[in-house]
């Protein structure tokens, strides 16, 4: 609670003169901000708003759709002009028990304004918070509590404002009808990647078109080719068609039968975890019948211990790194999950001694029929697996060109603090022609699924770099502080890379290794 009104106080010193706010604190009730319910944000209504951020302490549950009700309501009476952009701003662990209520309340009622989301805590309700901010038309950042505070809510009062395009569609003749996911994309802000997934009918181009803050049209057209070995794309594109099943499932209560089957056709066909599909295994027969039992060590992510490797602890979301996937996730097997669910006779192996005469099937939407050695039956067996297959298969010249390319874009970065260590905004050309070519060295490279961090720098932080120091009126000491930040993601984003660069690991257990 004290880091979620500190979190507010802050981001009150970044609203102009010209603005204005107002503050609810809730929890089984609304308390708002006491006076006229919308203040102007100069010294005097400042100074109030963190007065009442003083006083508030925690005392109930999280009764969010009142507290939604409430917030819509008074954006509503306040009658903003024309000149101004009414926000919702919501800071909370989203720990709720009914969020259907809540997102059908922001898809039939929250009218012109844009809800941002802010989850305060070590292990938020991360799913529930990207989807409000998506149907509000705004964005998601999830903050540890602590120092790092101040430094990941720099970001979103930039963002609150106006966004760089809105309105964005995608058509053109190799796009499938009816296909695109979302079907209503994200605006654009600075900093942040907007994803947006579809299936293709032919080869051909697409049109991607919007309309700059400046009231200007943007227009870009590109053509389409296509990624092998990319299985997990279909995985994705499924995920997003569902999210925009259930939003219809919500709103549509004549059509809910039709949308349910589809949910579950989907479901089943990409091995999705939905509200009306799950996955359920069965304890069946003995694997270990010499009675010999193998401790086998699963990493898994502690709540406390959600920051990534490398990224700025405290700042997650949209513009921020994510933590990585466990090796195992159970909601929606990849490829190595379901070779692990497959073992020579389609059961799953059971890595405990279990009573005799049963066997283990895996009942889900999907269940794997590939007749090889399971991943799992290999560990139990003590066969391990070869990580190195992969990465030996890599030639030592591509090796060579991503090195070059990575240091290339490290070497950009370090002239562009010099520039600004001498007082001198830097050109932005070098930063974007580096990561253009590293990501070009990346595509189609064995390795590029080996370096995680590195991938969330070139299409998160250095996308924020650029945003930065393309944008008109950024400050110096703002540009220098921004570069200080990623340049530390970058350094781990190197380290990580040195590993997969210098050549194929040796053989090792696949979870020991893991950890």
């Amino acid at each position: 609670m004290a880091s979620a009104a500190r979190a507010c106080a802050l981001l009150l010193r970044t609203l102009a003169p010209r603005d204005r706010f107002a503050i609810q604190a809730f929890d089984n009730s609304a308390e708002w901000m006491p006076g006229a319910r919308f203040v102007e944000a100069d010294e005097g209504g400042i100074e109030a708003g963190e007065k009442f951020l003083r006083g508030i302490t925690a005392r109930g549950g999280t009764e969010l759709d009142m507290a939604m009700q409430e917030a819509i309501g008074a954006v509503a009476q306040a009658g903003e002009s024309a000149g101004r952009v009414p926000v919702i701003v919501l800071l909370t662990d989203g720990q709720v028990g009914d969020e259907s209520s809540v997102l059908r309340r922001i898809q039939s009622q929250l009218g012109e304004a844009r809800v941002f989301t802010i989850g305060i805590d070590t292990a938020v309700n991360s799913g529930f918070l990207k989807r409000l901010a998506a149907l509000g038309g705004g964005t998601a950042t999830l903050v540890e509590p602590g120092a790092q505070l101040e430094t990941a809510l720099q970001s979103i009062g930039r963002e609150i404002g106006t966004p760089l395009i809105t309105d964005l569609t995608i058509d053109g003749d190799a796009l499938e009808p009816g296909s695109l996911a979302p079907a209503q994309l994200q605006d654009l802000f600075a900093g942040r990647a907007t994803s947006a997934f579809l299936r293709l009918r032919k080869p051909g181009t697409l049109r991607l078109r919007g309309t700059f803050s400046d009231g200007k049209k943007f227009e870009e057209t590109v053509s389409v080719s296509e990624a092998s070995g990319l299985d997990a794309l279909s995985h994705l594109w499924a995920r997003a068609r569902v999210s925009d099943l259930e939003d219809r499932f919500r709103m549509e209560p004549g059509e809910q039968a039709k949308l349910r089957a589809e949910i579950i056709a989907l479901a089943v066909q990409h091995t999705l975890l939905t509200r009306f599909t799950a996955f359920v295994v069965v304890d069946g027969e003995v694997v270990n019948r010499d009675g010999a039992r193998r401790q086998v060590v699963q990493p898994v992510e502690m709540p406390a211990q959600w920051a990534s490797a490398g990224a700025p602890k405290g700042a997650f979301g949209g513009g921020h790194a994510m933590p990585p996937p466990s090796p195992v996730m159970a909601s929606a097997p990849s490829a190595i999950m379901r070779e692990a669910l497959a073992p020579e006779d389609e059961s799953v192996a059971e890595p405990m001694a279990a009573a005799p005469s049963k066997r283990a099937k895996l009942a889900s939407p999907s269940v794997a029929s590939k007749k090889a050695p399971g991943l799992l039956n290999r560990i139990l067996h003590g066969k391990e697996a070869d990580t190195s297959k992969n990465e030996s298969a890599v030639p030592p010249e591509e090796r060579a060109k991503l090195e070059k390319a990575l240091e290339a874009l490290v070497t950009a970065v370090a002239l562009a603090r010099q520039q600004l260590a001498a007082g001198k905004i830097p050109d932005h050309a070098p930063l974007e022609l580096a990561r253009k070519e590293l990501l070009a060295a990346l595509k189609g490279s064995a390795l590029a699924m080996q370096l995680p961090a590195l991938q969330r720098f070139l299409r998160q932080g250095a996308v924020e770099l650029l945003a930065a120091l393309q944008a008109k009126g950024t400050s110096l000491a703002a540009l220098a502080q921004l570069f200080e930040q990623h340049a530390r993601s970058l350094q781990a984003a190197r380290d990580e890379a040195r590993g997969p660069l210098q050549g194929p690991a040796k053989p090792g257990a696949f979870w020991e290794s893991s950890i």
